[in-house]
């Protein structure tokens, strides 16, 4: 029997050192065939160049700007589907696998049929017994997604399968038959929240999200945002997108709880923050993509962010 082609999906940035530790823990994947690509993504550095000499096997797709994660990840994806791939899997440049974290997802996703997306128990790559993922949902109270068993020691955690709300995008293992009848990520989001929403999509059409706490990876956490979470990158990304995730995924009602209970009180606290104190200049950026959510402006972040 052949095996499954599984494409897995590498998108690099200006980041060389993350990319190439990320690739090599892929090549030491056992027992599952697989194709890797490597999705340069405007790249002003030369660390394509650097990849291509240590991974020449790999099929790259090159971007004269960068596309976001959504987008260039979606190319990627038609890419591979055209070339005959049955299983995709999303898998962030600066996160690492176990070697047997493929061939774990693949069966899993052989026992289970009606699963969409399926994705590893991701532990901290600094503090690598601590979980960072074990599964994720959204909390209507707090207007927010929350990750289960963050900062759990490994072994507290559970070792069970389970539906679970969303599959973080950093290692999100899709069957390619499915991923034909739901669709591909939504542009719009650029950045943040594109995977939530894609999960969402697929549960909404009967499918499930699987949490495979046997197959493990490691993450290093918000390194597309250079000054981390909740620097003015992220907080831009993480207002507007919210925003466009609840337009497209909740209920009037829903929206109107979530405004009440959380939004309200955080968007009163920003204009606070973006008038006096040291908080002045990521407040003003959370705000701007408030803005930019309400005149409908999405994709790339304005380019002040950028020069930052």
């Amino acid at each position: 029997m052949t095996p499954s082609k599984i494409a897995v999906i590498v998108l690099n940035w200006n980041n060389a050192p993350d990319t190439l530790e990320c690739l090599a823990s892929v090549y030491h994947s056992k027992h599952v065939h697989f194709e890797v690509y490597v999705v340069d993504n405007g790249s002003t550095d030369n660390s394509l160049q650097k990849i291509k000499e240590v991974f020449p096997q790999a099929t790259f797709l090159i971007h004269e700007k960068n596309l976001g994660f959504a987008e260039g990840n979606n190319r990627a994806i038609e890419k591979a589907i055209e070339e005959g791939a049955e299983y995709i899997f999303l898998l962030n440049n600066d996160a690492t696998l176990h070697e047997n974290a493929l061939a774990i997802l693949l069966s899993h996703a052989k026992i289970y049929p009606e699963a969409a997306a399926l994705g590893p128990k991701v532990y901290f790559d600094d503090r690598p017994t601590t979980l960072w993922y074990g599964g994720g949902d959204w909390d209507l109270e707090g207007a927010k997604v929350f990750h289960h068993e963050w900062g759990m020691d490994d072994t507290s955690s559970s070792n069970a399968v389970k539906e679970t709300g969303y599959i973080v995008g950093c290692t999100l293992f899709a069957p390619v038959h499915i991923l034909k009848k739901v669709g591909l990520m939504d542009p719009r989001f650029f950045l943040n929240w594109e995977e939530i929403d894609w999960c969402w999509r697929m549960r909404k059409m009967g499918y499930k999200c699987l949490y495979i706490p046997e197959a493990k990876a490691w993450h290093k956490i918000t390194r597309s945002f250079p000054e981390g979470k909740k620097g003015a990158l992220w907080l831009y990304f993480y207002w507007r997108n919210r925003f466009l995730w609840m337009e497209k995924n909740l209920t009037k009602e829903e929206r109107k709880i979530a405004w009440r209970s959380s939004i309200f009180p955080q968007l009163k606290q920003l204009v606070r923050k973006s008038l006096h104190g040291n908080e002045k200049t990521t407040s003003r950026a959370a705000l701007r993509g408030v803005f930019d959510y309400f005149r409908k402006s999405f994709g790339p972040p304005p380019s002040f962010l950028l020069r930052r």
